[in-house]
Parts: structure tokens; C-alpha cells; sequence
């Protein structure tokens, strides 16, 4: 009777401490789970902030990008509307410039014609 109870006692003690220890062990276990779950998350958060960071350098770099295009554009549409008034300017007294030279040959050629007319009635006159 002795040996059967202790058999019992000993069976009873060998299931605790293996209920125990896998307790202790499932224990264990989720620690370990939770730390790599910590750790991936943290991980994700680094990595989102770098990549949120790098959007935002190519947000800046494409912002800045726009800006010189738009900067250039304005520019030369400036430059091509001075020049266009310049050129439209420069044609203005080029034409006057012509015109005056134009008058002034064509009252140059008159006095020449008128001249030419006087001397010859004189001539004729003469006569």
C-alpha cells in the first residue's frame, strides 16, 4: 500500500512538474512571440518614416523642379513679349526713317525737275 501511494505521489508530481513546465515554457513562448512581434512593428515604423521622409525629399525635389519650369516659361514669355514690342518699335522707325528718306529724295528729285524745267524755258525763251 506504501509503494502503491508513493508510486501515485511520484506520478502525480512527475504530471505537476510537466504541467509546469510547459506552462512556464508556453510562458516563454508567448514572451518571445510578443518581443518579435514588438520588434517587427517597430521595424514597419522605421521603415515608414523613411520612406515618408524620402517622399518628402522627392515632394520638394518635384516642387522645386515645377518651380524652375514655371520660372523659365515666365521668362521667356516676358522676354519674347519685350522682344516682340522691341522688333514691332525698331520696324516703327525704320519706317518713319524711310519715309523721310523717301520724301526727301522724291523733293530732292522735284527741285532737280523744277530746275531743269526753268533752265530750259530760259533757254527757250532765249531763243
Amino acid at each position: 500500500l506504501a509503494s502503491l501511494m508513493y508510486q501515485r505521489a511520484m506520478q502525480r508530481t512527475i504530471l505537476m512538474q510537466s504541467k509546469i513546465r510547459s506552462f512556464v515554457k508556453k510562458v516563454q513562448f508567448q514572451r518571445y512571440q510578443m518581443s518579435a512581434v514588438t520588434i517587427q512593428a517597430e521595424a514597419r515604423v522605421w521603415k515608414a518614416k523613411r520612406m515618408h521622409a524620402k517622399l518628402r525629399h522627392d515632394h520638394a525635389l518635384l516642387v522645386n523642379a515645377t518651380a524652375t519650369i514655371l520660372q523659365a516659361a515666365y521668362r521667356g514669355y516676358t522676354f519674347r513679349k519685350v522682344l516682340t514690342s522691341t522688333n514691332k518699335l525698331a520696324i516703327q522707325i525704320q519706317k518713319s526713317a524711310r519715309g523721310f528718306l523717301a520724301r526727301c529724295d522724291f523733293q530732292y528729285e522735284m527741285f532737280q525737275i523744277c530746275k531743269a524745267q526753268s533752265i530750259a524755258r530760259r533757254w527757250i525763251a532765249g531763243k
